[in-house]
């Protein structure tokens, strides 16, 4: 044994040690590597190229057909394929690549801490690997095994029966990975067998690694070929491959005398080093040197990732040495390869990717920023009537100022959904009300609200955009005023607030006190204009208080009933309530303008929270341009749709739902109907309802109409698997004020000339 192995080998006693920790550094590499890959999808398309083969590969699950290519019939284990053939393959592949991965990189690191030389696999991996699956790790684990175990002394392993028995195992299994891969293999165990055997005249061991290689590439074949003459054919086509990619799969070039004196010079310094400290090695590292020149500049275009980048990860050889001069040869091996990766081998050769910015810094930061968010542009003419003024956005979507170039100015807690103290709230009244406030405020839909349809103060996580921040609103719509009403380029609506010329603070009236109880619905008082707010005094438990301490908060809700009978429910938040929870008019749409709510009431389903009881006091802030309108609900009638033939049979529909609501307001008393559920006309024929009307038939058989409009049902599409069936749902809330008596509630549906009378349908409803 060399003199470097007799002075660097770890000592027996610590063997197990340096086991322990090889296996710890491979299970934190496996981790790190398993979860990456599970960040993106492994797959490869051919699209743009022509390597076919990405397409024929699945075929070792779904055809008779054996893959008999270069890259071996499993070679789907590396995750290179059109599509992953199933949930179980994917897992598979990702174990693969992880764990093959892994051990390398943990066998590299091990030998890089032990012997100093973390920089230069560091170097080696920045500047020329970039990644933990690069073809180098694939093709060098076999020569790392030998080093490694060299480098901690367990060269006689190799001599072992097992151990023999494992590696051949490797070897044969990595044939069917792929042709190289196990040719590489072969090489690098088999000729450092056969050096030791040489040197010890000794060839027990040589024989052993090659019959079981031999054998067990039989066996693999037999499990993974359909055919069993294709364990030979697999041999002659690789080998027919090999010698048709040297001859005729090449370019019309000719390397540089500059790379072929870098060639030259990375051999002669390999085998100085070879010849002062690894004699073993020397057939080992040529024959692989040899290999990685073939397939590196056979056809030229693949000497980056096929001969510079096995090269580098060899160079750490040099380094793993007690000797630290000879940590020179690896740099020097390390600027060769630098040298060859950064010049032209031939005209219009590839070259070692430089590091990136992934930014033309030619470009001024307010260009590069805009173009960042071209979905965020708005209309020329507002851009154009803003101008340079400066201007704050709300709730939160700042995009628009850097798409449009606009001169902004934020608010202290510029995003509302994070300004959730009071303290907060309040630094932004304030600098609403000085001087540095900004000209302008455009206010944007949520990011819930997606088309113009929307309800724009519908936020996320179910909250009402008006109570996220009490303060800040208030001191938005008391300073500003509504100048525009537009949409942006998604049709999502918006408007811009100019600030007024005199500011005065609307402050609130009191309307008066009450107590309140959770779960309590309680009349709003009815005022002709401006907002009503109810202002809280919250009174939390002692558990609550340590709750809040030591863990997290509780949830509280406020729901709205609408005049129409309806109620909107949103979840608040439990600290800014206390400083008013707007409640009436419900703005739905821009400018501020939406139905009168007639009842709120506030919930939580955390009763160890608050005190059950809590004092609160009504508000009216004299607020102009808060516009309230009075919906129009459809109503029934008795006229029955004209034109059409009626039919009465089972439907194909539903009615998921009816409720009955009893509305007050003052001294008006109303009654509402509603109701969902969805309609086809035929199921069967994939064909949706042309019309649909809710009915209500009373006791004499008289049958009342109202139309359904058609909302979105993707979930009875797909129930069905009927894709005309996407858009048959329905919801309605009805004026049913003046209808008594009993009632059943059922459908009716157009289709082909017919009026399909639903016979399987007859809610009973009671009206009064």
């Amino acid at each position: 044994m060399s003199e470097f192995f007799r002075t660097s080998r770890i000592e027996h006693g610590d063997t197990k040690t340096e086991l322990f920790k090889l296996s710890q550094l491979f299970v934190f590499l496996f981790a790190i590597i398993f979860i990456s890959i599970n960040q993106h999808p492994l797959r490869l398309l051919s699209t743009g190229g022509v390597e076919q083969w990405i397409n024929v590969l699945p075929e070792f699950f779904t055809g008779p057909q054996d893959f008999l290519f270069s890259y071996g019939p499993i070679y789907w284990l590396t995750g290179r394929v059109v599509v992953q053939y199933s949930q179980l393959t994917y897992w598979i592949t990702a174990l693969f690549i992880s764990i093959y991965t892994a051990a390398n990189w943990a066998i590299l690191l091990r030998l890089a801490m032990k012997f100093k030389a973390v920089i230069i696999l560091a170097v080696i991996y920045a500047g020329v690997t970039r990644t933990y699956d690069a073809a180098a790790v694939f093709f060098t684990l076999p020569f790392f095994i030998v080093l490694y175990l060299r480098a901690i002394g367990l060269n006689h392993w190799l001599k072992n029966s097992v151990c023999l028995l494992a590696l051949a195992l490797l070897t044969a299994f990595l044939f069917y990975v792929r042709f190289f891969y196990g040719m590489v293999a072969m090489l690098t165990f088999g000729s450092y067998i056969f050096s030791l055997g040489v040197m010890k005249r000794r060839f027990r061991a040589l024989i052993i690694f090659s019959l079981a290689a031999a054998f067990f590439y039989l066996i693999f074949g037999l499990v993974i070929l359909h055919h069993v003459d294709n364990i030979f054919n697999y041999v002659v086509i690789n080998s027919q491959l090999n010698f048709g990619n040297s001859v005729d799969m090449t370019y019309d070039i000719e390397l540089t005398n500059k790379a072929c004196l870098v060639i030259a010079l990375i051999f002669v310094c390999f085998n100085i080093f070879l010849i002062r400290n690894h004699p073993e090695l020397l057939l080992t590292i040529n024959g692989l040197l040899l290999i990685f020149l073939k397939i590196g500049f056979s056809r030229a275009d693949h000497y980056i990732g096929y001969f510079i980048g096995p090269v580098a990860l060899l160079a750490l050889m040099c380094a793993v040495t007690d000797k630290r001069w000879w940590l020179a040869m690896a740099v020097v091996i390390l600027a060769l390869v630098f040298t060859l990766g950064n010049s032209s081998v031939y005209p219009g050769s590839r070259k070692l990717p430089a590091l990136r910015t992934f930014e033309n810094f030619s470009q001024s930061y307010e260009d590069r920023a805009a173009a960042s968010y071209p979905q965020f542009k708005l209309p020329d003419n507002i851009v154009a009537q803003i101008g340079n003024q400066t201007i704050d956005v709300y709730p939160y979507n700042n995009e628009y100022m850097l798409a449009n170039k606009l001169n902004y100015q934020h608010r202290p807690s510029f995003q509302n959904y994070m300004t959730l103290t009071p303290v907060l709230d309040n630094l932004n009244a304030k600098f609403f009300a000085s001087h540095e406030a900004p000209e302008y405020v455009l206010w944007t839909g949520s990011i819930r609200c997606v088309n113009s349809s929307c309800e724009p103060y519908d936020d996320f996580d179910d909250k009402y955009t008006l109570n996220e921040d009490p303060m800040t609103t208030m001191a938005i719509l008391s300073y500003y005023h509504v100048v525009s009403t537009f949409s942006d380029a998604n049709n999502k609506p918006m408007m811009l607030l100019k600030k007024d010329a005199q500011r005065v603070e609307i402050k609130p009236q009191t309307l008066g006190d009450l107590r309140l109880h959770f779960g309590e619905w309680v009349p709003v008082p009815n005022v002709s204009s401006g907002v009503i707010k109810l202002k809280p005094q919250l009174n939390f438990t002692l558990l609550a208080k340590m709750q809040n301490m030591l863990y997290r908060g509780g949830i509280l809700y406020v729901n709205y009933r609408l005049n129409t009978g309806e109620v909107k429910r949103y979840r608040l938040n439990i600290i800014n309530a206390q400083s008013g929870i707007w409640v009436s008019p419900w703005l739905s749409s821009f400018p501020q303008k939406g139905q009168r709510v007639v009842e709120v009431m506030l919930e939580t389903p955390n009763k160890h929270y608050f005190k059950d009881d809590f004092s609160a006091t009504w508000q009216n802030y004299p607020i102009e341009n808060i516009k309230i309108f009075e919906p129009v609900l459809p109503t029934f009638t008795a006229d029955q749709p004209a034109g059409l033939m009626a039919v009465t049979t089972a439907c194909d529909a539903s009615i998921d739902t009816d409720e009955v609501l009893q509305i007050s307001f003052g001294s008006k008393h109303m009654t509402r109907l509603k109701s969902k559920g969805w309609t086809a006309f035929s199921i069967a024929r994939n064909l949706a309802a042309e019309r649909a009307w809710l009915t209500l038939t009373d006791e004499k058989g008289r049958r009342f109409y109202t139309p359904l409009s058609a909302t979105a049902r993707p979930d009875v599409a797909n129930h069905f698997g009927k894709p005309a069936l996407t858009n048959s749902g329905y919801e309605i809330l009805a004026d049913v004020t003046g209808f008594k008596g009993n009632y059943q509630v059922g459908l009716s549906i157009a289709g082909e000339g017919k009026l399909l009378q639903c016979s399987n349908f007859a809610r009973p409803i009671t009206l009064q």
